[in-house]
This record gives structure tokens, C-alpha cells and sequence, in this order.
């Protein structure tokens, strides 16, 4: 039999209550072949189409990320060679983004559709005093989110998406100007990121030696102090 104080070299077992051990089953077949191979693996649960779903998501040493179904090893590209680097590492945001932290090509998302990297733009007509814009162009709608801090020729600091609804958006604050500007999501994003997590609705970033960086409250692209974001060094007392 097994010692009491060598249960921890069982690898072949999993406790499964007092006095009782089941065995595991042997490995079946290979799910996916990921050609080239995968630097890291993440297990991820995400919204797709109102459903939640679990997918595997896989940096390849290429630089590019895979999302595979386990149910089925169905494969879906999320970015290409060179999108990401070996060393990303991923966490989630709600079910909603599977984001990306990476040491060269900062912080990117990805919603189950679209692969977004920060900061992002888009184009789009104002009139001023009104707070309603039109995307015309650039950043697709369906990644601008309520929540996302703006900025642009003609929008005041510190303004907001309020909603979206197709082509239409409406922001916390009237523009000061009537144009056609490129509007920016996710200014200030750090372009390094060694590490992230989700915490307290907000996103933390290690972007160097004891250096942070966090979001506002319930955004994982306003990082500017206007939004309550900000950075520190962490030094010992």
C-alpha cells in the first residue's frame, strides 16, 4: 500500500474523499496537432454568441494564437504570426474578452470574433455640443463598448462611451467641436506587459521591474488618471 506521507507520489490518482482513491484513466488520442507548436496553453470560458463556451487558447511560438474547442478540436485563428509573441500571457475579462498581455505587443483582446490591440482607433463625424458621433470608419463597432474612455479633436477629457448602437454613439460629454477626427480607445496603454490579471473590476498590468499599471474601475482600456487608472513602483518599506 501507499505510506500516509507518500499519498503526493500517487500521480496516477485523484482523492476523491476520506480513504478512497480513483484511478485515472489512461491518455486518449491527441485532440489538435498546432503546427508550429504551442509556446502556452490557457483555459479560458467565454461568451460567444450569448453561450458560454470553453476553448483552449494556444500561443504558438510563431507569435500568432489559436482558440480550440475542446468538445470537438475545432481551431479558430485569432491572430496570425507576429500578432503576439511566444512570451503572451493571457487572462479574462468577465466571459466577455479573453485579453493578451505581451512583453513587445502590449494589450490586446479578443471577443470571440475580433482581435483588438491597444490603444485602438476609429474615425467618426461630430457636431459640436451634441454627445452623439458617427463611426465611419477604422475600430469595427462591435469592439466599441460602453465603458471605453475616448479621445480626439473636439472630445473633452474624461469623456466615455454610453452606448452603441450600430454606427451610432453616444458619449458622456458634448463635443466641443464639428468634424471628422480619429478617436482614440485605450489611450496610455502600456506597450509592455510582462503580466496581467483581473481584480476588483479592474485590470492590473506588470510592466516592468516592480512596476504596475492598472485600469479605472469596470474598463480594461482606461489606464489615464482622468478615468481613475494609474501606475505605481512597488518599493520595500
Amino acid at each position: 500500500g501507499i505510506p500516509d506521507t507518500a499519498l503526493w507520489d500517487s500521480t496516477n490518482a485523484q482523492v476523491i474523499g476520506p480513504g478512497q482513491l480513483l484511478t485515472l484513466p489512461n491518455r486518449g488520442p491527441n485532440l489538435v496537432s498546432l503546427t508550429p507548436p504551442a509556446a502556452s496553453l490557457w483555459g479560458v470560458i467565454l461568451a460567444i454568441g450569448g453561450v458560454e463556451q470553453t476553448r483552449i487558447i494556444a500561443i504558438q511560438t510563431d507569435g500568432s494564437a489559436r482558440a480550440i474547442d475542446p468538445a470537438n478540436g475545432s481551431i479558430t485563428l485569432i491572430t496570425a504570426a507576429g500578432g503576439l509573441t511566444a512570451e503572451a500571457r493571457v487572462c479574462m475579462w468577465r466571459d466577455s474578452h479573453v485579453l493578451f498581455g505581451d512583453p513587445t505587443k502590449g494589450l490586446n483582446s479578443w471577443d470571440g470574433t475580433t482581435f483588438v490591440h491597444y490603444p485602438a482607433t476609429f474615425t467618426a463625424t461630430t457636431t459640436s455640443g451634441s454627445s452623439t458621433i458617427t463611426r465611419t470608419g477604422g475600430l469595427a463597432a462591435t469592439a466599441i463598448l460602453a465603458g471605453m474612455g475616448i479621445s480626439g479633436a473636439g472630445i473633452p477629457a474624461g469623456a466615455s462611451i454610453l452606448s452603441v448602437v450600430g454606427s451610432t454613439i453616444t458619449i458622456s460629454s458634448n463635443a466641443t467641436a464639428t468634424g471628422s477626427p480619429t478617436i482614440t480607445v485605450g489611450t496610455g496603454t502600456p506597450q509592455s506587459i510582462r503580466a496581467l490579471d483581473v481584480f476588483e473590476a479592474r485590470v492590473w498590468l506588470v510592466t516592468g521591474n516592480r512596476g504596475i499599471t492598472f485600469s479605472g474601475p469596470g474598463s480594461f482600456t482606461n489606464f489615464e488618471t482622468v478615468y481613475a487608472g494609474g501606475s505605481a513602483v512597488l518599493t520595500d518599506p
